[in-house]
């Protein structure tokens, strides 16, 4: 399975993933909660980085629910018409702090 297209080849048990410029080899199977908390931090990563990137090519296929895209256009409006302001995350986590 290629985890950037979401492809398997026929008898791949393998998945070969690009992390940050190093190739690696993921063996899949079906694992419980438990057995994900046991794996050591940078597997648990690329599995996450691999599942962000799936949903990111995949972005389209999800159906927004009218209440939420409306909520999501009144957001960008005002940004746009200079009424909010985008904050980066280093911001937010200030104003977060801050409550």
């Amino acid at each position: 399975m290629d985890l950037r297209r979401g492809k398997r080849a026929k008898g791949d048990n393998a998945t070969r993933m690009n992390w940050h410029g190093r190739s690696t080899e993921l063996r899949w199977k079906t694992m419980s909660v438990a057995e994900v908390s046991k794996l050591p931090l940078r597997e648990k990563l690329q599995i996450m980085e691999a599942i962000w990137q799936d949903l990111r090519e995949r972005a389209d296929e999800v159906d927004v629910p009218l209440e939420q895209r409306r909520l999501l256009d009144a957001r960008r409006e005002r940004v746009t018409a200079g009424n909010s302001r985008l904050l980066d995350w280093d911001e937010a986590k200030l104003m977060i702090g801050k409550k």
